[in-house]
């Protein structure tokens, strides 16, 4: 029960360090919606690239028009020019931005509780949040979950699910969720997709003075597919162990401007996930 508490609260503590910059990549969503009062907490870790984009000679990052980022260095003159009254005119040298990758332990966390057994046509309803550190620094969403029908078995799962995540300022992201799983046995593959309204990100974000903020939203979208193993009921095991992989496109990377994403990830993202969850009923 401890660790249901503490998962409760794990929100509003991270609220305090909250920009929402990015999004979740991490969900582990099959596609199943909890019983009433059960709740599921879930924990996970994977990687995440960081980017560092420097001018190797110095200078000053801009865009170019082929979208990357190039490096523009002005090196003044010393020499004093009586014609003129002046110091010597400037030089100026371009050359191509150099990009840096390190990639980051991405940690995950989430909260299932299911709310109601069927609505209307609806198979049941459930609530829940995400979080994902590191994104610049975090980001955390809140969700809803519907099952779907359509399938006459009980071993086929499917629902949707429509959430908002915490952006940098008043802005916010959006998204809508779909996901499909089959259980066989002790395992439950999935596949799903995500579309997302994504919030301003921070580098996006201009002010001039006497303007108000300019909102640079934009479509992100998500496919993903993984499984998940039910473990033997034990004390201190988690309940299910889970491996899940994402593709985001145009995804966005930490240490990037949007102009200089083109650069290095032209296809967009990809990460591997290892998962764990416990649930506990009422």
């Amino acid at each position: 029960m401890l660790l249901s508490r503490l998962a409760r609260w794990l929100p509003c503590l991270a609220l305090s360090v909250l920009s929402g910059c990015l999004y979740t990549v991490q969900r582990f969503d099959d596609g199943t919606v909890l019983p009433p009062g059960v709740t599921d907490v879930s924990l996970g870790i994977g990687k995440t690239p960081n980017w560092n984009a420097t001018c190797p000679d110095g200078g000053w990052m801009e865009e170019s028009g082929t979208g990357n980022g190039t490096c523009t260095r002005y090196d003044y003159s010393d020499v004093y020019d009586p014609k003129t009254g002046s110091y010597g005119g400037a030089t100026v040298t371009h050359s191509v931005a150099r990009y840096e990758r390190e990639d980051l332990p991405q940690v995950h966390a989430s909260w299932r509780l299911g709310v109601r057994r069927e609505w209307g046509p609806f198979r049941g309803v459930e609530l829940g949040w995400n979080l994902d550190v590191p994104t610049e620094p975090a980001s955390l969403e809140f969700w809803g979950k519907l099952g779907l029908p359509g399938f006459a078995d009980t071993n086929t799962a499917h629902s949707v699910s429509a959430g908002w995540g915490i952006g940098l300022w008043a802005d916010n992201s959006w998204w809508l969720e779909y996901a499909l799983s089959h259980r066989f046995g002790a395992v439950r593959p999935w596949v799903g997709s995500r579309l997302l309204w994504q919030a301003t990100r921070g580098d996006d974000i201009e002010i001039d003075v006497g303007k108000k903020l300019v909102s640079h939203k934009r479509w992100i979208g998500q496919a993903f597919a993984g499984a998940s193993f039910e473990m033997p009921v034990a004390v201190i095991l988690p309940d299910w162990l889970a491996l899940e992989a994402t593709w985001t496109a145009p995804g966005a990377a930490m240490g990037l401007k949007r102009f200089q994403e083109s650069s290095v990830n032209p296809y967009g993202l990809a990460g591997l996930h290892f998962g764990m969850g416990w649930r506990f009923a009422p």
